[in-house]
């Protein structure tokens, strides 16, 4: 998550850049700051959207596993250990 925010941040500098650089005018330092500021909270929007993105499919996946752990509990264990299986002859 760190590396993700790193990323983040550099490309938030990145962009802003280079659209610093695409104006005709010079920016003054506060409204260059209020310009990163609403990248940034723009940026970490759109990150922690994602982030819940895949948490959900975390939730999905968990409980899938979940599902076919019971579902290998249920199976016959003969083929697993037949030495110790209750169906042995």
């Amino acid at each position: 998550m760190k590396t993700a925010a790193k990323l983040g941040a550099l490309m938030l500098c990145l962009s802003a850049g280079s659209a610093l650089a695409q104006d005709k005018k010079p920016m003054s330092t506060q409204d260059a700051m209020s310009y990163v500021k609403k990248m940034d909270a723009q940026e970490r929007g759109a990150m922690m959207d994602k982030a819940k993105q895949i948490d959900q499919q975390l939730t999905q996946l968990q409980g899938q596993v979940r599902d076919l752990m019971r579902q290998l509990e249920k199976s016959p264990k003969y083929f697993d250990d037949p030495l110790q299986s209750s169906l042995k002859p």
